[in-house]
């Protein structure tokens, strides 16, 4: 249709929560001493976190949006169907865009000969779960929805479609912080599984499907990113048990801190969403505040 190409994608957008009641503190431009030391202190609380947001995001895009690698040697004796099978599943591409205090995260799922999505979603869930973990250790809560749809760029180079949309309405669902997921997710992923492959490939299929399934987790009301088993299992060694040990304290004091001052102030919207944020916390083992 004219200058539009329509395909398949899987957009995640992610909220930072809190930042309304902080702008409403904004009534007028600074003139004297006093008020622009409040308006700074004032900015910190919101232009200083949602850009610390946006580099948290951009540091760990970076990180996984790279290439998987293998040692000069190997790659020098790969047959040539191996090494167009390696290239196929080791190049992640995950799109990131910021607007205002939300991120928009999207995989367009147009595949061929040299590109499979799958590496992409995985590591697109990835970073979801470290983004949604760090966060609520740094008292900047996060919560976003992901979905699959048909998308295409406007001229401008926004994305727009239903993978869009679908996930801009799953994050105000979510309520409380945690990522949504859409029930049309796992039947693509169902369908993806159950196209031909045989050997090497299979396997490689077989095992993102796996990590994908196994960061799926069922909630009352829908699908979720379990984001602390997923955290948990990136590495195994001594040093990221004690870090995951570390941040899930940290995001532990928060959400309690939080609970008891929904309790104080008798906020009956907020206060049961934060007791189901803990609850969660206490089902995977992870709910240890030091206070």
């Amino acid at each position: 249709m004219g200058d539009y190409k329509f395909y398949w994608y899987i957009a995640a957008w992610v909220d930072l929560l809190g930042q309304s009641q902080e702008l409403a503190q904004f009534h007028d431009i600074p003139t004297s001493e006093t008020q622009k030391r409040e308006f700074i202190e004032k900015a910190r609380r919101t232009f200083g976190v949602v850009r610390r947001f946006r580099d948290r995001m951009l540091e760990l895009q970076t990180i996984l949006s790279k290439p998987l690698s293998l040692p000069s040697a190997t790659m020098a004796v790969l047959s040539k169907d191996d090494l167009k099978l390696f290239k196929r599943y080791s190049s992640p591409n995950v799109d990131i865009k910021f607007l205002s205090d939300s991120a928009l995260l999207t995989i367009c799922l147009h595949e061929g000969e040299k590109w499979s999505p799958l590496l992409s979603i995985d590591f697109l869930l990835s970073q979801l779960a470290i983004t949604t973990l760090a966060m609520l250790a740094h008292s900047t809560p996060v919560r976003g929805g992901m979905a699959i749809g048909i998308c295409s760029k406007l001229a401008e180079g926004d994305l727009y479609g239903k993978a869009v949309s679908r996930a801009h309405e799953l994050e105000k669902a979510a309520g409380y912080p945690r990522i949504m997921i859409d029930a049309e997710f796992p039947e693509y992923i169902e369908w993806y599984q159950s196209r031909p492959a045989s050997g090497r490939e299979k396997r490689l299929i077989d095992h993102h499907i796996e990590s994908i399934k196994a960061a799926l987790r069922r909630d009352e009301d829908g699908l979720a990113l379990s984001y602390l088993d997923r955290v948990r299992k990136i590495r195994h060694d001594e040093e990221h048990k004690r870090s995951f040990q570390e941040v899930t304290t940290l995001a532990s004091d928060f959400i309690a801190r939080e609970i008891e001052k929904f309790r104080s102030a008798g906020d009956t919207k907020l206060l049961p969403r934060y007791e189901k944020l803990k609850a969660y916390f206490e089902q995977e083992g992870c709910w240890k505040p030091s206070i």
